[in-house]
C-alpha cells in the first residue's frame, strides 16, 4: 500500500510541478514541494524500499520546484543531496540512508 501510495502521490505532485511551471504559478509548485515532502516520508519510513532512481528523480524534482519559485538555498540543498546519491552509487553503492538526512 505505501509503495502505491508513494506513487500516486509521486504523479500528483509531477502534475502540480508541471502545471505550475507552464502557468508560471508559484502556489501549484508550492503545492507540488509539499506533495514531494509527503512522498519522501513515505519512501523514508520503515518497510519502504525505494530505489536509488525514484529517491533521485524525487530530490531532482524537489529542488528544481525550488528553484522554480526562486528558493535557491533549498534547491542547493536538494541539489547537494543529490549529488551525495550520485557519487555514492558511483562508488559502488546505493544511496545511503545518510544521504537524505537534511533533504527538505
Amino acid at each position: 500500500i505505501q509503495a502505491l501510495s508513494y506513487t500516486a502521490l509521486f504523479n500528483f505532485a509531477l502534475t502540480y510541478h508541471l502545471w505550475g511551471l507552464e502557468t508560471a504559478n508559484d502556489e501549484h509548485l508550492v503545492r507540488a514541494i509539499k506533495i514531494y515532502k509527503v512522498s519522501h516520508s513515505i519512501i523514508s519510513s520503515e518497510g519502504v524500499q525505494a530505489s536509488s532512481r525514484l529517491f533521485m528523480t524525487l530530490v531532482c524534482n524537489t529542488g528544481h520546484a525550488f528553484f522554480a519559485i526562486g528558493d535557491h538555498f533549498q534547491a542547493n540543498k536538494c541539489f547537494h543531496v543529490l549529488l551525495q546519491a550520485v557519487l555514492c552509487i558511483v562508488d559502488g553503492g546505493t544511496h545511503d540512508e545518510k544521504v537524505d538526512e537534511g533533504f527538505i
